[in-house]
């Protein structure tokens, strides 16, 4: 190795060393985006070091003035740390502008029963969903954790307000509970009295309140079932009323992949892989572009429940077919296919298939 390579890596070596003195003497940063560009820093450091680790342990004594006064301000690690930070939070979900639900979407989709992000996104205030399953009240909790979660970070004023309202939200729902006919029926059709120790429908428990039974109990404390779901309801509502800027920049954003992904992907590849075609589902109301993801859909649980929709148990056979019709005569087919492979013997030892079978017993011919 030449002599003024030695010397220039010595230099740089150094300097490092100088870099690394004043690196310990800044004050501890506030804010998370100083932390990740002094993180950022020192890594530069480290990687420096294994570069140069070959010279050896270097005890230099001499002072390089121009070349330390050069660095001692910083500005190109400065400049390039920033750049890097600014890559790194260039993805709008690290500032909090929209919702990250893809989790929870694709968590709980045997509850909300969307298999769209984009028409959950639409559709989360509404609660179109299936009520009748255990795990809704552990989707609006997790729901609502999240929200809260969010709210809390971005609007602290707001939070505060938020928790505040919570019990006049759980006194409007226990009301709405007992005035509105037929409400969460499907999910709590019955309601705990704890001073009856009994449990009662809810179309009686008004007259139940009332009852002389009931009255000459001196404990009146009830546990109505229905209530946790209808506080994580009205929560859930709250929060989402204040987030609603949030989530409309989510839909926004989700709509334009779309065009993101043509203008990335080059155009004989968009055409291989046919993101420009359009695949829809009749039978679970599948729709998307690409090949790929429309074969994938086959194999998720959403089409398996919408097959078994009409009597039908999925399996391999039925991958590729996407219309109700066609599915319909491939039932026909598959019963006659097991009328004629399963088999019946007679009392002379005939064996004949189920349908000649029956055929021949209707006729009294066995």
């Amino acid at each position: 190795m030449h002599e003024y390579v030695v010397r220039r890596q010595i230099r740089i070596l150094e300097n490092m060393e100088k870099i690394c003195n004043w690196m310990a003497e800044i004050r501890r940063p506030t804010s998370r985006k100083d932390r990740m560009a002094i993180r950022y820093i020192r890594g530069i450091l480290k990687r420096k070091y294994k570069k140069y680790k070959r010279l050896g342990v270097l005890n230099i004594e001499g002072k390089l003035g121009r070349e330390i006064e050069r660095l001692k301000d910083f500005k190109y690690y400065e400049t390039k740390a920033h750049r890097e930070v600014e890559s790194v939070f260039k993805d709008s979900k690290f500032y909090g502008a929209r919702l990250e639900l893809e989790g929870i979407f694709k968590k709980y989709m045997d509850v909300h029963l969307c298999n769209n992000y984009k028409k959950f996104l639409k559709s989360i205030h509404k609660f179109n969903v299936d009520k009748s399953r255990f795990r809704y009240i552990e989707y609006l909790n997790e729901l609502n954790e999240y929200l809260s979660g969010v709210i809390k970070i971005k609007y602290l004023g707001e939070f505060r307000k938020f928790i505040a309202s919570a019990p006049s939200i759980i006194e409007r729902a226990e009301a709405h509970s007992f005035c509105e006919k037929g409400y969460m029926e499907g999910v709590f059709p019955k309601v705990y009295c704890i001073a009856c120790s009994r449990e009662i429908s809810r179309n009686v428990f008004v007259h139940h309140l009332k009852g002389k039974k009931h009255c000459k109990k001196e404990k009146e404390e009830i546990l109505l079932c229905s209530m946790p779901v209808l506080k994580a309801e009205g929560l859930v509502v709250k929060a989402l009323e204040i987030l609603d800027r949030e989530r409309r920049h989510s839909i926004s954003r989700f709509s334009g992949r779309e065009k993101d992904i043509r203008n990335d992907v080059p155009k004989w590849l968009y055409k291989k892989r046919e993101l420009d075609i359009l695949f829809e589902c009749d039978i679970c109301g599948y729709s998307g572009y690409g090949r790929s993801s429309f074969d994938r859909h086959f194999g998720e649980d959403i089409h398996g429940r919408g097959v078994s929709k009409y009597g039908i148990k999925y399996s391999p056979v039925l991958k590729g077919i996407t219309r109700v019709g066609i599915l319909m005569k491939m039932k026909d087919r598959m019963e006659e296919s097991e009328s004629f492979t399963e088999e019946f013997e007679d009392e002379d030892g005939n064996v004949f298939d189920k349908r000649t079978y029956e055929d021949l017993r209707r006729n009294n011919l066995i």
